[in-house]
């Protein structure tokens, strides 16, 4: 689930809740909130005076584009100017007198425009400041009111499942929330600064989805609060499901000095007596800092803090002023929701009261969510704080803005198949990614991880689905975000695309089948990540399917291939099954062989792999049929290396497993931990994680198989990376899929060569008839990983109509040709031989004045075959060759005479063969010593080019070397049908 950096929501209400600047005159000013209908504070106008001035602004809270309405009392060049929380220089600005004073006017469309860039104010916080007589010195304001453009609060953590009916309310107001959960989830108000609820109920008190007041009929003072939903009576704040911020103002007529925010201390009178329910979680003791003796306060007053900004980049200065009321109020900076600082702590006194300081105080801030606390009386640092503030530091160069549009036109059919084009700021091309979410109208699809993010490469820049990845069922939009690529961190916004309808998956009904696909385990320990992660996906394969299923692994099981490790996997795999009632017969583990498991391949891992009727496979390379399915297993036949090898002898077994009970609407399912070169990610140029040594010998078998499902472990590459599935080809017409791994994930996307990453995934499986779905399973998360849900189909099993011929004879006519046949319902394809067209029958020759030989057959039906199949013509003819030529009459082929060029062309009946009857007269003895050459030839004519496409091809050469060696010989005629040959 993807993490929101989100401003503080005491930026946003900065003015309901009182926090005020205390101006430079010292004097305090006065601000009304009131009017209008709406319930929610920040929609209604805000009115600050001072010493005869005024600014008015309808409302806090604005959407982007939307008109901020504001009125002054000033005269002369007594201006407002708006302004970006984060600058110092207005974005646009209006002289009182030219509008008139107290005239509402439109900040969007005041006639000042400092920054032309800005032709409209982007989602952000922004001031309004009523400057004196021509001033740009802040320290001169005379009013300021914090407002925000965009976006409220979000809900962080996963906020589909809680949501709160507003953000300020009034004391005493319920406080609605709506939470989604079973079981002992709950949801707990918290004031800032405590680790223990104030409130709380469960779930299913409320019902889940239902609105339920977090109040219970108490009265909080105001101040800021925390909703928490919390799992399964957890009080862990690290497993927080979700939380938000809300606040709750008293009146709405009050004069503060500016704070940023401001804790009450009451003594818990409004929070039912201090009283507090179960479940709370108990704070670790802490030790109290020890400070040096501090100055004495000036003048005590009330605890503040004040900051320009709540988001700051690492290394920049965090500039904080404080009040303190006791010497030894202390300030430090402390992770989120934790009660350790991670700055070095300071009295507020040795600075001075309202005096800025960098609250880093010389400790470096790494990114992340904090808050910066007032802790009062030399207090330990698990006391409640009288004042904080929540700040986020980014990573430099972390802020995004939102992506300007995005487009995408899906195929409509369930599968997400198409191009998102997306554009961004011009000024915000580098160090940008683009990272998208299906959802619908409430928002994110839960279950789903984000889809596979692509790097920003121009103003616009596309990215093409694969052609086997789905559109979830149930979602109707995609949500398209920005994201710094070094930091991670989110744009605030998103375009949303709308889905046309019927572009997700309809539900394929009940699957026969299921099982997971797993592999690199890596077990060496009970207690490291690589065994916390192997029991994660036990718990998920229960979760997802409690009557059970087969569980694959794809190779390193052992992380050393050690006997040692395949029992420490064996007590892990007990453990769960039995804490969830399960035996191994319910989720069998049946395993290839990996690099890492080698060293006992003869011994540990074939004790450990498992057959389903409870014996051991002999040797790497095995296979079985269940449930109606064929699975292979495939080892590499030289342990050395990296690498699989597979000898010829494994592969002529494949060859004949993979042919057995065949039928090729129905999915063979192959398991081998090393891939194929350029077909997986991990194996792709450049990264260096392919494996199979000898691999143009196993795809020469695979392509004869296109139904082939094959399961590579081995990189680790994570299932968002590029060619995750490798989509069938004609050189290689299977499914491919790289398995992620268990243990820990390895991710390409900043460096070719990868880098780690941590996490867990894997595939769930689900078969229906000639359909296969293959889904990524992020086992950390609990989700599925979007880009990685595939919908295989099989073609059906066909009857093929084999209508569409080729024939070709490679070798002459005079050889047997080939022919190809293709089923113009499925595209198999089948070949035949088809007879030669010409035959030699042999000679015999008389020496009395006349010789004659039967000495060529035609076989008519190729002839006629061919010439269909080509859409040419066949001419025959022959010709006699002597050392001495003969006479013009002497050689004739069934009575008709030579040309000058000693050929003879002929016409050919339409049996279906012809026996040519070739004479030669005036022969003489010597002729036969010195040798007679009889050659056949053919002239293939194309038919739209009779010129340019007739060939001659030489089909026999037959010398005759003496009269004694040649007899005449009488043979059955060959003969064949086009229906013979298409059987």
């Amino acid at each position: 689930m993807k993490t929101r950096k989100i401003l503080s929501i005491l930026i946003v209400f900065v003015v309901v809740l009182g926090l005020l600047p205390a101006l430079a005159t010292g004097v305090l000013a006065q601000v009304t909130v009131g009017g209008g209908e709406s319930d929610d504070a920040s929609q209604r106008p805000v009115t600050i005076t001072n010493e005869g001035y005024s600014l008015t602004v309808n409302k806090l809270q604005f959407d982007v584009g939307e008109p901020i309405l504001v009125s002054a009392q000033g005269s002369g060049t007594d201006w407002v100017g708006i302004y970006s929380a984060e600058k110092s220089s207005s974005v646009r600005w209006e002289y009182v007198a030219d509008v008139g004073a107290g005239v509402e006017f439109d900040m969007l469309q005041a006639s000042k425009i400092e920054d032309s860039d800005l032709a409209h104010i982007p989602e952000g916080e922004y001031v309004l400041r009523l400057q004196p007589n021509n001033s740009s010195n802040m320290n001169q304001t005379k009013a300021l009111i914090k407002i925000r453009v965009g976006n409220p609060a979000k809900v962080q953590g996963d906020s589909t499942k809680l949501s709160t009916d507003k953000s300020v309310y009034q004391k005493g107001e319920p406080i609605m929330v709506t939470a989604e959960g079973s079981g002992k989830d709950w949801v707990g108000i918290y004031v800032s600064g405590n680790v223990a609820s104030a409130k709380y109920h469960y779930v299913t008190t409320a019902g889940s989805g239902n609105a339920y007041n977090v109040l219970q009929g108490a009265t909080f003072a105001p101040g800021v609060y925390t909703i928490r939903l919390m799992p399964n009576d957890t009080t862990d704040f690290a497993l927080t499901t979700a939380f938000t911020t809300i606040t709750i103002v008293d009146e709405f007529n009050y004069a503060i000095e500016f704070d940023e925010t401001t804790i009450p201390d009451d003594g818990g009178d409004d929070i039912g007596g201090g009283v507090t329910p179960e479940p709370d979680p108990e704070p670790d003791p802490e030790p109290d800092p020890e400070p040096d003796e501090p100055d004495e306060p000036e003048t005590p007053t009330e605890h503040t803090l004040t900051l320009e900004k709540t988001v700051f980049e690492v290394g920049e200065p965090i500039m904080v002023s404080a009040t303190y009321t006791d010497n030894e109020d202390w300030i430090a900076i402390f992770q989120a929701d934790s009660n350790n600082y991670i700055s070095q702590w300071y009295y507020i006194s040795s600075v001075g009261q309202g005096v800025a300081y960098d609250a880093r105080n010389g400790r470096n801030i790494p990114a992340g969510e904090y808050t910066i606390r007032i802790i009062p009386n030399d207090g330990a640092k698990t006391t409640p704080p009288v004042a904080q503030v929540s700040i986020t530091v980014l990573e430099k160069g972390a802020f995004v803005s939102n992506p300007l549009d995005a487009t995408y036109t899906p195929s409509g059919n369930g599968f997400a198949s198409g191009t998102v084009s997306v554009t961004m700021p011009s000024d915000e091309l580098d160090n940008r990614s683009i990272v998208m979410f299906w959802a619908n109208e409430n928002g994110i699809l839960e279950g789903y991880t984000s889809l596979a993010r692509f790097k920003v490469t121009s103003a616009t820049t596309t990215f093409t689905f694969g052609k086997n990845v789905v559109v979830p069922t149930g979602a109707t939009q995609l949500w398209v975000y920005a994201q710094s690529t070094s930091a991670g961190t989110l744009s605030e916004g998103c375009v949303k695309v709308s889905l046309p309808e019927g572009s997700d998956m309809n539900s394929l009904g009940d699957p026969s089948t299921k099982f997971f696909v797993i592999s690199d385990i890596h077990i060496s320990s009970l207690t490291d990540t690589h065994a916390t992660n192997f029991k994660k996906m036990l718990n998920e394969a229960i979760s997802l399917n409690p009557n059970g299923m087969p569980i694959y692994i794809v190779g390193d099981l052992a992380d050393h291939g050690q006997a040692s490790e395949y029992e420490l996997i064996l007590s892990l795999y007990n453990e769960v099954l039995s804490a969830n009632g399960k035996t191994a017969s319910d989720y069998p583990l049946y395993a290839a062989i990996g690099n890492h498991d080698y060293p006992s391949a003869n011994g540990a891992f074939l004790e450990f792999a498992t057959l389903p009727d409870g014996t051991h496979p002999t040797d790497t390379s095995y296979d079985f049929w269940l449930d109606g399915h064929h699975y292979i297993f495939l080892g590499s036949d030289s342990p050395s290396g990296l690498g699989a090898w597979l000898d010829a002898d494994t592969l002529a077994w494949l060859d004949s497993k993979l042919a057995e009970n065949r039928d090729p609407s129905r999915p063979t399912f192959a398991f081998l931990h090393q891939s194929i070169y350029n077909t997986v990610a991990g194996s792709l140029p450049g990264e260096g994680w392919h494996g199979v040594t000898n691999a143009e010998d196993l795809i020469a078998v695979f392509a004869k198989y296109p139904e082939i499902m094959f399961f590579n472990g081995h990189s680790h590459w994570t299932m968002d990376s590029v060619g995750n599935m490798y989509e069938a080809t004609e050189e290689l017409p299977i499914h491919a899929f790289n398995c992620g791994s268990v243990a820990y994930l390895w991710s390409g996307y900043n460096t070719i060569t990868g880098e780690h990453l941590d996490g867990s995934q894997g595939y769930y499986v689900e078969i229906y008839g000639n359909k296969i779905f293959v889904r990524g399973r992020d086992f950390v998360a609990g989700e599925w990983v979007s880009s990685a849900q595939y919908l295989i189909e099989l073609e059906e099993q066909c009857d093929h109509d084999y209508d569409a011929i080729s024939i070709e004879y490679p070798n002459g006519f005079g050889k047997v040709g080939v022919a190809r046949f293709k089923c113009d319902v499925c595209s198999s394809e089948m070949t035949s031989s088809v007879a030669p067209i010409v035959y030699s029958k042999g000679f015999s020759v008389e020496l009395e004045g006349y010789g004659f030989t039967e000495g060529y057959v035609i076989n008519y039906q190729s002839k006629i075959l061919y010439e269909q199949a080509t859409g040419k013509t066949l001419t025959l003819g022959f010709v006699v060759m002597t050392t001495e030529s003969l006479t013009g009459d002497a050689f004739l082929v069934d009575g008709k005479l030579t040309s000058e060029n000693g050929a003879v062309q002929m016409e050919l009946g339409s049996n279906n063969y012809v026996q040519v009857n070739i004479t030669i007269k005036n022969l003489v003895e010597t002729q036969l010593d010195d040798g007679i050459i009889i050659s056949a030839y053919i002239s293939e004519i194309s038919d739209e080019d009779e010129e340019c496409g007739k060939t001659i091809t030489f089909v026999q050469i037959s010398p005759i070397n003496g009269a004694d060696a040649h007899e005449k010989t009488d043979g059955t005629l060959y003969s064949v049908s086009y229906n013979l040959i298409k059987g």
